[in-house]
């Protein structure tokens, strides 16, 4: 694996870019997954939890996100909306909601890549790289969305890491976006990492957020 001052190898699969940009300017989206709803934070939906300033916490991520690149794609469950978070869909905050209730996470990326990959097929985006953002990160500094935006590629995957330890949001090139279509259950891309150890990107930031969510009504706010 390679740290912040190394590029990763390239991945073996041929590229989906159909011309190299600089690294600064990779078209980007950003895949916020909130369908699935806490068992550990008791019968409340932790998305509705308020935070100290007030925010909702979905809305918070959905905000923090926005530090990374304008371009949004929430995943929600069958039937919920973003009037729900008093949002409502723009150019840059797209909704995809589940045809089945779910709360694994591989459920929510496979559904959101599939519907990326079909985008790019009807040529209606030049998006090159998708970044996994979880709904209930609401604490990642915009200086590290700058840095890991700035890493992406089409052919790269980029994670960050707050003291040996692995964070999010993690920026996946289009290149593994048909892998991504295949998750299931809770691993979420795990599994797409460890096969393309040669393409990981891991930059090394002094960010509790990359690492820091809310699982129960006791965790800091």
């Amino acid at each position: 694996m390679r740290s912040s001052g190394q590029s990763g190898t390239p991945a073996s699969t041929p590229s989906c870019e159909d011309g190299r940009h600089p690294s600064h300017a990779t078209p980007l989206i950003c895949v916020v997954a909130a369908a699935g709803r806490s068992r550990r934070f008791g019968a409340a939906d932790k998305r509705h939890a308020r935070l100290k300033d007030g925010r909702r916490l979905l809305a918070a991520s959905l905000a923090a996100a926005a530090e990374l690149t304008p371009r949004r794609l929430v995943v929600l469950g069958p039937g919920e909306s973003l009037a729900d978070w008093d949002l409502a869909p723009s150019a840059n905050l797209e909704l995809l909601s589940l045809e089945r209730p779910s709360d694994a996470l591989g459920d929510s990326l496979s559904a959101a890549f599939r519907w990326l990959l079909q985008q790019r097929k009807q040529q209606r985006t030049e998006l090159t790289a998708a970044a996994v953002w979880l709904g209930d990160m609401a604490w990642i500094s915009a200086p590290t969305c700058r840095r890991l935006a700035a890493s992406a590629r089409a052919d790269r995957l980029v994670r960050p890491r707050f003291h040996g330890q692995p964070g999010h949001p993690v920026i996946v090139g289009c290149d593994f976006w048909p892998e991504m279509t295949q998750l299931h259950g809770q691993d979420g891309a795990r599994a797409l990492l460890h096969r393309h150890r040669q393409a990981l990107l891991e930059i090394d930031v002094d960010d509790p957020g990359v690492v820091r969510d809310l699982d129960t009504p006791q965790d800091p706010r």
